[in-house]
C-alpha cells in the first residue's frame, strides 16, 4: 500500500488547531479560576483565612489570597460542598491554607481547615467534631426528610448517650422542619449548655425567634454566633434584620454591609435598597 507523505500545509494546520486547542484549554481554565474566586465559596473561605490569627502569626498582615489546588466545587439546590487551596501572602512571610467548606440554607460554611507552619508540616485551623457512629441512622431519616423517624432515631439514641450534644442539635433541626418550635427551641438551648460555643445553634436559636417576631431575643443570639464565627455572613444579615424591624437603621444597616463585604449575595441587594431609602 503506498504511503502518502503528509504535506508542510498539513503539518501546519495540525500544529494551528492544537495550538488553538491548548489557547482554548487555557482560557476555559482561567475563566473557571475566576468564576470560582468571585463565588460565595471562596470569599467565605478567603475571609476566613484573612481573620484567622494563626495564619496571621505566620504571613503578617495578609496582602492577597490566590486560588490553588486541591480545588473541589459542587453546588445543587441550596447544598454544596467545596474545597480549596488558598497560596496565602503576607508583610512576613507566606503559607499556603486548606478549606473545607458545605453549604446550608444558601450560605457556606467552614467545616474544617489546615495551613502549612514555617517547616512546611500541615497543621489544623479548624476541624469539624466526629459525628458518633450510632448517629447516622437518625441522620439518614433526616437527609431523606423523613423528619418523623429521624426524631425517633435521635430521641433513642439520647436515652443511651443523654449528653451527646450533636444528638439534641439535630433533633432540634427537625424538630423545626416539622414547625414544632417549642421543642425545637428546647433541644437547641440545651445544646448551648452542653457545648457554649456552638454557633449554629446560636444562629438557629436566633432564627426561630425572628420566626416568632422576638427580635430582642433574636439579637443576642445572633450576636454570640457571630463572636464565635466572625467569618459568617448569615448572621450579621439576620441579626440585621432585627435591628431593621426595630427602626435601628444605622445598626442593621451596618450589620447588612458586613454580610455583603462577607460574600452574602442577598445582604449586598439588601444594603443597596436600603442606602437608598436612607
Amino acid at each position: 500500500m503506498a504511503a502518502y507523505p503528509i504535506s508542510d500545509a498539513q503539518t501546519g494546520l495540525v500544529k494551528k488547531i492544537l495550538f488553538l486547542i491548548a489557547v482554548a484549554v487555557i482560557l476555559f481554565f482561567i475563566g473557571l479560576m475566576h468564576w470560582i474566586k468571585e463565588s460565595d465559596a471562596f470569599k467565605t473561605a478567603e475571609s476566613y483565612v484573612r481573620e484567622n490569627s494563626e495564619i496571621k502569626a505566620v504571613t503578617g498582615d495578609v496582602k492577597s489570597c490566590d486560588l490553588r489546588f486541591p480545588l473541589d466545587y459542587k453546588t445543587s439546590n441550596g447544598r454544596g460542598r467545596a474545597e480549596f487551596g488558598i497560596l496565602v501572602e503576607g508583610t512576613r512571610g507566606s503559607t499556603k491554607a486548606y478549606v473545607t467548606l458545605r453549604r446550608q440554607q444558601d450560605q457556606w460554611y467552614v467545616v474544617s481547615a489546615d495551613y502549612e507552619d514555617r517547616d512546611g508540616r500541615k497543621k489544623p485551623l479548624l476541624r469539624q467534631p466526629k459525628t458518633p457512629a450510632g448517629l447516622t441512622p437518625a441522620h439518614n431519616y433526616y437527609k431523606q426528610k423523613n423528619f418523623d423517624k429521624a426524631i425517633e432515631a435521635y430521641s433513642d439514641y439520647l436515652r443511651l448517650h443523654p449528653k451527646e450534644y450533636q444528638a439534641f442539635y439535630w433533633r432540634g433541626r427537625a424538630y423545626a422542619e416539622k414547625k414544632q418550635n417549642d421543642r425545637a427551641v428546647a433541644d437547641l438551648k440545651t445544646v448551648i449548655e452542653l457545648k457554649k460555643d456552638e454557633a449554629p445553634a446560636y444562629e438557629w436559636l436566633g432564627w426561630l425567634a425572628i420566626k416568632e417576631q422576638k427580635y430582642d431575643e433574636a439579637i443576642p443570639y445572633f450576636s454570640r454566633a457571630i463572636e464565635l464565627r466572625p467569618d459568617q455572613a448569615w448572621g450579621y444579615y439576620q441579626r440585621g434584620r432585627c435591628y431593621y424591624k426595630k427602626n435601628d437603621r444605622e445598626q442593621a444597616l451596618r450589620d447588612v454591609k458586613k454580610s455583603c463585604d462577607l460574600g452574602y449575595k442577598e445582604g449586598c441587594t439588601v444594603y443597596e435598597s436600603m442606602k437608598k431609602k436612607s
